[in-house]
């Protein structure tokens, strides 16, 4: 604090040790001062962090931490192309994408989303309280929002098939958003979704060459 303040350049030179005493005296109640300042400010800090209670961020729940672990790889955007990538016949924009309508009005949104694959994926995410900011919205506003979108989807396959999202085994929940639980279930559903199989994972290993 003495250095900071300069004190010492006040007396640069003494005449006799008693006016060296004589200054180190009047330097000193300048340090008691601003060491009291300092101290009390100290005190206050301190006081307010202990009063000031940390709370500690909420651990995310196995659900969210699996949907992550899905989201961390390159599916949702291979689903996404497989099913919207391109409109009537050309390459579509986003505005085209996220308010695409197949299946003869059937599917709807970029990732061609039908009312009862909505309504079994709600069902379940309402019946274990995950991602309970969708549970109010209709149907038309999240399939057409390609991030909300992706919450349906996870929770139509954490309903028929969680072991295929922790073991990340992409292709068989590829089969399961095109072919439902029956892709999974016979040898006809395998056959019935061999194509658009085959589409996205050239697509997905596409991304993976990226």
């Amino acid at each position: 604090i003495a250095k900071e303040k300069n004190w010492f350049d006040t007396y640069p030179s003494y005449n006799t040790g008693e006016e060296a005493n004589q200054a180190a005296q009047e330097l000193k109640k300048f340090i008691d001062r601003d060491g009291e300042e300092f101290l009390s400010s100290v005190k206050t800090t301190i006081k307010e962090e202990v009063e000031t209670p940390i709370i500690p961020k909420e651990k995310p729940s196995d659900n969210e931490l699996l949907y992550s672990k899905l989201s961390s790889t390159n599916y949702f955007k291979s689903i996404r192309d497989v099913e919207s990538k391109v409109v009537d016949g050309k390459v579509a924009t986003e505005e085209e994408r996220n308010n695409a309508v197949g299946d003869d009005g059937a599917s709807l949104g970029s990732y061609q989303i039908q009312r009862n694959f909505f309504k079994e994926s709600m069902e379940w995410l309402k019946s274990n309280n995950v991602f309970e900011d969708l549970h109010n919205k209709s149907y038309e506003d999240i399939v057409k929002d390609p991030n909300q979108a992706t919450k349906i989807m996870f929770g139509y396959y954490m309903r028929y098939a969680p072991n295929l999202i922790k073991d990340l085994k992409l292709e068989q929940l590829a089969r399961l958003h095109n072919g439902g639980p029956g892709a999974l279930q016979s040898d006809a559903g395998v056959r019935r979704t061999n194509d658009y199989a085959d589409k996205f994972n050239q697509i997905l290993k596409s991304y993976s060459s990226q």
